[in-house]
């Protein structure tokens, strides 16, 4: 039976072939964990008349190993990529010794061809956070019937088809987001599970952390649309060296299972909530095709503005005001991008030139939303998120601000860094327009009147006006 997934604290014995001629094979066992992915643990006798081991030996010498291998194991077997040396311990007394392996990436199945060569696959894809949500997708449709006398359903007609997907491209690889589902029937029902992927696909292929940097940016784009931590949660992959036969001549490639120390961070994070998933800035059934290609291509120079607040992101249990300097740094960087906007002159230092507030006004204008109940000018906003962020930052502004103050500004200068970002996806504007109608931008905005405060043309707080 054929290994689906590996499962936290479940090791599997089997035998660690490199490759290498001459070389014996060696019992090993295999563990993953989250917190350290997963390793391979082989014991050997390290004693120079133990000719058996000599290679192992030489290994811990060297502190390496074949970079690539494969562990014959009950249940399948396993191609391990990337193999390194984690160390080792001995038994003087007895020259029993342990070495320790740490596995960049495991595929569940085993590879044909040359151990040697690196890990180049045809596509990958990924299950992702808030991939369904962001995209509508489903590939469940149902009819009932009627009784026409009684009114009461009397039939449930349900179909169960993968569809057309959305497509687009990212550089040289062509992305396509799918549903995929699962079907179990037995007595007395019937249990359909559904999950959207995403999926790469080079020309001639890649390595895998070539996937994974093109499926980051969309889990990045998810984020910021949500404005919550999006992880990569699981990886199949699909190439010829782990085809399968279906009889003498035909071949197919199925999708197998691979595990990722690249990615092993984004399974520790705990899922989003339901409710995060709820309300995002839009969908990208919205941003569509020509919108997804212009955030990859557009990606390195929009990075200031995005790297700063995406990891800020991808952090649980932030304080306020970690929201507040990450976001700053994003809307600096953002602010230079949109460039002079009218009336900044009055954010110019003494010297006359930009000052921080300059570039949160050039971002305000470029959004274009109306922030009215939150305080008297554009101007006077952008003060007010200039001045909480510089008093955070310098040693010299004496006490922290009051905590309310930097949680309403903490909530105005993300959801701006947010908003500047889809303004670049959606050239229109529309989607961007949409949000300052809709409810969670009304809510944002009566926090401040919730908490009583009011930012004046100067930047400070205030009491709210009645």
């Amino acid at each position: 039976m054929a290994l689906n997934e590996l499962e936290e604290g479940v090791t599997h014995l089997g035998m660690l072939v490199d490759g290498l001629d001459g070389t014996p094979w060696l019992a090993a066992v295999l563990s993953y964990s989250l917190d350290s992915g997963v390793s391979i643990e082989l014991p050997y006798i390290d004693h120079p008349d133990i000719s058996q081991f000599e290679h192992v030996r030489q290994w811990a010498k060297a502190q390496a190993t074949p970079s690539n291998m494969i562990l014959q194991a009950r249940d399948t077997d396993l191609s391990l990529f990337g193999c390194r040396w984690g160390g080792h311990t001995q038994q003087l007394m007895r020259g029993l010794a342990f070495m320790r392996l740490t596995v960049q990436e495991v595929v569940l199945a085993e590879q044909q061809g040359d151990l040697s060569e690196p890990l180049m696959v045809d596509r990958a894809r990924s299950h992702m956070d808030g991939l369904a949500e962001s995209t509508g997708l489903t590939a469940i449709s149902s009819k009932h019937g009627y009784d026409e006398e009684t009114g009461l359903i009397r039939s449930l007609h349900v179909d169960v088809e993968s569809g057309e997907g959305l497509r687009w491209t990212q550089g040289d690889a062509e992305m396509t987001i799918d549903m995929t589902w699962q079907g179990h029937h037995s007595h007395p029902g019937l249990e359909v599970m559904e999950s959207a992927v995403l999926t790469s696909r080079f020309p001639e292929p890649r390595p895998f952390e070539d996937h994974v940097a093109e499926h980051r940016k969309v889990s990045n784009l998810l984020a910021f649309l949500f404005g919550c931590p999006i992880g990569l949660r699981r990886h199949q992959v699909s190439d010829q060296r782990f085809a399968r036969s279906m009889g003498d001549t035909k071949t197919y490639n199925p999708w197998v299972e691979l595990i990722s120390r690249a990615t092993q961070p984004d399974r520790k994070m705990p899922p989003p909530t339901p409710q995060q998933l709820q309300q995002p800035l839009a969908h990208l059934a919205q941003i569509g095709a020509v919108g997804l290609s212009r955030w990859a291509d557009r990606w390195e120079e929009w990075e200031r503005v995005i790297l700063p607040t995406s990891a800020r992101l991808r952090r649980t249990g932030s304080t306020v005001e970690d929201i507040v300097l990450s976001s700053s740094l994003s809307l600096e960087a953002a602010g230079h991008l949109v460039g002079k906007v009218d009336g900044e002159e009055d954010t110019y230092t003494r010297r006359k030139i930009p000052s921080t507030s300059t570039y949160v006004l050039r971002v305000l204008a470029d959004v274009g939303l109306d922030w009215s109940e939150t305080a008297a000018s554009l101007v006077g906003l952008a003060r007010g998120v200039a001045n909480n962020y510089n008093d955070i930052k310098h040693y010299d502004r004496g006490r922290f601000p009051d905590g309310v103050h930097s949680y309403l500004i903490s909530r105005v200068s993300q959801v701006l860094v947010r908003l500047f970002l889809l303004k670049r996806i959606d050239e229109s504007g529309a989607l961007v327009e949409a949000y300052g109608k809709s409810y969670p931008f009304t809510q944002l905005k009566e926090a401040f009147a919730a908490q009583g405060k009011f930012l004046d043309v100067d930047g400070h707080f205030g009491p709210w006006p009645r």
